[in-house]
């Protein structure tokens, strides 16, 4: 994960596979349940995994 990116561009969360918070709000606004259904929504998976608690606390927060 690129820390120094994320600190230029405030709604990114992944950058490996550049998803970001709006994004992934959506998804799970439309019922993806976990980080899993939202890599599968934009068809990517995990690379360093450094964004999955990050995104569950999404999911979490707009459930």
């Amino acid at each position: 994960m690129n820390h120094e990116r994320m600190k230029n561009e405030p709604g990114l969360v992944c950058t490996c596979n550049d998803l970001y918070r709006e994004s992934i709000e959506i998804e799970a606004a439309e019922g993806c349940e976990d980080s899993e259904e939202i890599m599968y929504a934009h068809a990517t998976f995990f690379r360093c995994g450094e964004c999955k608690p990050i995104i569950d606390k999404i999911i979490t927060d707009v459930a």
